[in-house]
């Protein structure tokens, strides 16, 4: 009887275990089954993050220099002109410095212009945004960006793309240990996939059937078993990360036999000692069923504790080496999505949650925007690959020369963030120009050897701003001022915001008013000491804002250079000082009129052709235009310069170097440059009657510039003893407010003809 009672309690027992062995199997295998396939989802959605940045990082690769190219005012007259072979000269060298497989102007009329006889993507947006796309052209799939050209009349897009293909899937299937296919949405068709061929004809079934939405699934067709994200490119391509749902639950396998054993072996325990077995099974199982529960929440920290050297311990083992596993992918594919692949530091959305988080402890600190001074010449130079490694050292330089509380971080391109801990404004002055001195070093490169300059802007929390976004914006502007100030380093000022955006308003305004010709042209009166019927002028521009009032040259001319207004604001001083000199001849009032020019305007190829126009057919001669030009502007680029003047030179025009003696070129260099006339910058002449060493500095130039065939003018003449030394010196001719201020062009009209009824210079008329 009590072997009966023992055999029951025994059967009683065995099946309670066997029974909390089963519950604690299918627990366990689910809750394994729940976190294999929340990981398995985890990393489709970092995936996809990782996807996209990947076609960002191609669409900012595309856009620059598409948009250099729209914006070059020899690419957009070719366009207007319908130039079919200086726009595929243009199109084909874009292509080949991008590697782009498509590279075609396009617009809504017909005009369809492409080396590669590409077709012209449908449906062009009427507004004049840049775009990002993805379209199915001729058969292919390509991601394109489409730049707008500016002011041409016809709606021109200049359209840029790479070749969604199977080495783009393979390359993000590398990075993201994801299977990738590509969707033509219309179609349904498969365009590329990293699947084998009959797995991608297996999905091209079940994608084509299957709802799609933003977060993961699973489908299953012809017996296979996918988890999937999709992603919409566009309304014609999506694309679509893939896990097969065999390698999701590979991991659980290996644990559902083991799982089995250990039951088996806790049943044939539970016949010998059912009590102690029991307890001795149920620790472990729920221990397992927690180490489940906290995989599949995405705790991976804790570790299971292993004793012995039985089933459960090689059980907790696997464990752990599973959630390692997990773990250590999840990290090193956030760490992917957090820095910067070329330098490894961190992106602009770690840096903005780091910023946030400093500002939330509440101690002061310094945030520093650096960006490398003409780092667009290197690149164009000597490539990207060279950038992109002057950037690596930069990185490094950076990295070694910040204290470990402290943050640096790659913005994008060549500027680069620093956060710096517990730091006032003289501290923060005094590091960022020991971190600028340790980065402006020499970077040997191989055989190269490069000189790296930077620019740094200062803001501090909490003087310049209580949030991130905030702080880097005015660390950027601040770093602006320093690079166009030409210093090393700036702190912010209160009002700078208000300056840029007074500078972004008036670049727009700028623009309408060049369309609108709001602006209008003063003429400064010019005068030869010896020769009573040579007289000229000198045009300069003004600009009465409709808000603002009277804007200074040197304020809205510094805005027309950065925002590249520049060429088309000089086309419009010299169509209106032509038309104004046409109006003086026909009344026979032979004024020379002087023009200034700027370094952009050298690199203009287009200039001499719409001059050499403007007279023509105004019916002027050449001669009666005068520009001048700066040392310094020919000095940025001397080749480039020079061919320019001697084109200019070439039509007939007369040339002048302006503010001579401020400028840094040679006296050789001087001798080569095709020019008319020196003009004497009035820093010398103001002083001239009580300055022995400007009196010195003024004849010696004088005498040189007659020793070299040039006609010599001097500016800033203000007072009749100052033309009496000019005269004595031998000076051609004089420009200044004692022949009278800017004036308008009836004002001009008047003083010239006064002027040449008036007694000889240096008597009657300048004697009172």
């Amino acid at each position: 009887m009590r072997h009966s009672h023992l055999g029951k309690l025994m059967l009683i027992l065995v099946g309670l275990v066997g029974a909390l062995q089963l519950a604690s199997h299918l627990t366990s295998r689910h809750a394994i089954h729940d976190s294999l396939v929340e990981d398995a989802a985890r990393e489709l959605r970092i995936g996809a993050d990782i996807f996209s940045e990947l076609l960002g990082h191609h669409a900012t690769q595309l856009s620059t220099p598409s948009r250099m190219l729209a914006m070059d005012e020899s690419f957009r007259q070719a366009v207007i002109a319908d130039d079919v072979t200086t726009i595929n000269n243009a199109l084909t060298g874009l292509a080949s410095l991008l590697k782009a497989d498509l590279v075609l102007l396009s617009n809504n009329q017909g005009r369809l212009i492409s080396p590669q006889r590409a077709a012209a993507p449908r449906n062009l947006p009427q507004d004049r945004a840049s775009r990002v796309d993805y379209l199915i052209l001729a058969g292919q799939a390509y991601e394109i960006v489409m730049i707008p050209v500016p002011d041409t009349g016809q709606n021109d897009w200049l359209v840029v793309g790479y070749l969604l293909d199977e080495a783009l899937v393979w390359n993000l299937s590398q990075l993201t240990n994801l299977d990738v296919s590509l969707l033509s949405t219309t179609g349904r068709d498969l365009i590329a996939s990293t699947l084998l061929p009959e797995q991608a004809k297996t999905a091209a079934s079940w994608l084509a059937n299957t709802n799609h939405s933003s977060e993961p699934g699973q489908a299953v067709a012809e017996g296979a078993n996918f988890l999937f994200l999709t992603l919409p490119l566009s309304d014609e391509v999506s694309a679509v990360l893939q896990l097969p749902m065999e390698r999701v639950l590979a991991p659980s396998h290996a644990l559902d036999r083991q799982l089995i054993w250990l039951t088996i072996a806790g049943l044939l325990l539970a016949v010998l000692a059912a009590v102690l077995l029991a307890r001795g099974i149920s620790r472990p199982v729920t221990a397992l069923a927690n180490a489940a529960q906290r995989i599949t929440s995405g705790h991976y920290n804790t570790v299971m504790a292993v004793r012995g050297d039985d089933q459960f311990s090689a059980l907790a083992k696997a464990f752990n080496a599973m959630q390692g596993a997990i773990a250590e992918r999840e990290q090193r594919l956030v760490h992917q999505a957090e820095h910067d692949s070329l330098t490894g530091l961190p992106n602009r959305r770690v840096a903005l949650l780091l910023l946030e988080e400093a500002i939330k402890d509440g101690k002061p600190f310094a945030v520093m925007a650096l960006d490398l001074n003409r780092f667009k010449e290197i690149n164009d130079a000597l490539g990207h690959g060279v950038g992109d490694q002057v950037l690596g050292v930069v990185a490094r330089r950076l990295a070694t020369n910040t204290k470990e509380r402290d943050l640096s971080a790659r913005l994008g391109a060549d500027e680069f963030l620093l956060l710096l801990s517990d730091v006032d404004t003289a501290q923060a002055i005094h590091v960022a120009h020991r971190i600028r001195d340790r980065v402006v070093q020499t970077v040997e490169l191989d055989d190269l050897h490069l000189n790296v300059e930077a620019s740094i802007g200062i803001a501090l929390f909490p003087e310049h701003g209580t949030d991130g976004e905030t702080l880097m914006r005015r660390a950027d502007i601040a770093m602006y001022d320093a690079k166009q100030a030409g210093h090393q380093v700036a702190v912010y000022q209160p009002g700078w915001d208000e300056r840029h955006l007074r500078r972004l308003s008036l670049a727009r305004d700028l623009k309408e008013a060049l369309i609108n010709e709001d602006l209008h042209l003063l003429y400064q009166p010019k005068a030869a000491l010896r020769d009573r019927e040579r007289i000229g002028a000198e045009a300069l521009i003004r600009w009465h804002h409709p808000t603002l009032g009277p804007l200074r040259p040197d304020e809205f001319i510094v805005i027309a250079e950065d925002a590249g207004h520049i060429n088309r604001l000089t086309r419009w001083v010299l169509k209106a000082a032509v038309q104004q000199l046409q109006q003086w001849h026909r009344e026979h009032l032979m004024v020379q009129l002087s023009v200034n020019i700027s370094a952009s305007d050298l690199q203009d190829e287009d200039l001499p052709g719409f001059i050499a126009t403007l007279l023509t057919n105004a019916e002027v001669e050449p001669q009666a235009l005068c520009l001048e030009i700066t040392e310094s502007s020919v000095m940025k680029d001397e080749y480039q310069g020079h061919a320019m003047l001697a084109r200019l030179k070439g039509i007939g025009l007369r040339l002048a170097v302006d503010d001579f003696g401020t400028g840094y070129s040679s006296l050789s260099q001087l001798k080569r440059m095709p020019v008319d006339e020196l003009k004497i910058d009035k820093s010398f002449v103001l002083n001239l009657d009580h300055s022995d060493d400007d009196a010195v500095i003024v004849h010696s130039t004088i005498e040189l510039g007659h020793n070299m065939g040039l006609e010599v003018v001097a500016e800033g003449v203000e007072n009749r003893e100052t033309v009496m030394l000019l005269e004595s010196f031998g000076c051609d001719m004089i420009q200044g407010f004692l022949l009278g201020k800017p004036m308008s062009a009836t004002e001009l009209a008047v003083w010239a003809r006064a002027w040449l009824e008036q007694p000889r210079i240096g008597e009657q008329s300048l004697s009172a």
